[in-house]
């Protein structure tokens, strides 16, 4: 909870402070109020968790009903007098009913509250004092609630809207994540296709350098393309009885076709593209 009375609550005007602010240059009217409210020490609840307890206890052997907060109506302790607290609010809204128009109220914006005091009292009630300061006021103002001191007013006191939570789109999209699975397979198939693409290139630029030794059109290979070196192909010898010395001579073709493979490797990974 908070120190907030979005209900009209009566209050005391125990004071009334007239003074300037400077705003760069400016001198702008302010006005600090000092208020009382008489309740029921619930009231500590709304604000500060804890001090009721501190401050007061249960009347001993007093039955407690379920569902319903305890009673603590006994103080703890009669040395306590008044006792101060260090809570500050920024930015309350404060609407004063001044009697003339209840539809169009004393309203100051941007108030801080502070100076909480706490005047403990046996039975269970409590005296809440505090101050309100605020620059949100003009003469007119300032006027009427000079008007009102030492009188009991009604008082409303909110705290500050938060602002509305910003919606990151990028985060919890219930089809972003798939769409960003698709679009990284879809350039990791970009990427390979390029690959691909790169290594076909390199070979057919090493090919039409130096032949491609393997559809029997400049190689030794046989009629179906292969490196076996047996059996004629199409622009290879025929060794069918040949001579030793001829099969002799014939022979260094073979490495030479296994040297052009191992040239033809070594440009497709010079020229690859590297993932």
């Amino acid at each position: 909870m908070t120190f907030e009375f979005h209900e009209p609550i009566e209050a005391t005007l125990k004071s009334v402070t007239p003074r300037t602010e400077k705003h760069g240059e400016d001198d702008v009217l302010a006005l600090s109020m000092g208020l009382a409210i008489t309740g029921p020490n619930t009231l500590l609840d709304r604000a500060f968790p804890g001090l009721r307890h501190s401050i007061y206890m249960a009347v001993e052997g007093q039955p407690q009903l379920p569902g319903v907060e305890e009673a603590t109506p006994k103080l703890r302790t009669n040395l306590m007098e008044l006792v101060q607290l260090s809570a500050k609010y920024e930015g309350w809204t404060l609407t004063v009913d001044h009697g003339i128009d209840e539809d169009d109220p004393i309203a100051l914006g941007g108030c801080r509250v502070d100076k909480f005091r706490v005047r403990p009292m046996e039975g269970g009630s409590v005296e809440l004092l505090f101050r309100i300061g605020s620059n949100d006021i003009d003469s007119e103002e300032a006027g009427q609630l000079f008007g009102k001191l030492h009188q009991t007013i009604s008082i409303r006191l909110k705290a500050p809207e938060k602002p509305a939570d910003v919606i990151d789109g990028t985060v919890g999209h219930p089809g972003l994540a798939a769409q960003r699975a698709e679009d990284a397979g879809q350039q990791r198939l970009d990427v390979d296709t390029e690959a691909e693409r790169h290594a076909d290139d390199a070979t057919g630029a090493f090919l039409g350098l130096h032949g491609n030794g393997d559809d029997g059109s400049d190689g030794t290979g046989g009629a179906d393309g292969d490196d076996t070196g047996d059996g004629a192909g199409e622009g290879g010898a025929d060794l069918a009885g040949a001579s030793p010395a001829e099969r002799a001579a014939a022979e260094p073709a073979a490495p030479a076709r296994s040297r052009r493979r191992t040239a033809a490797q070594q440009f497709i990974d010079q020229h690859a593209p590297i993932e």
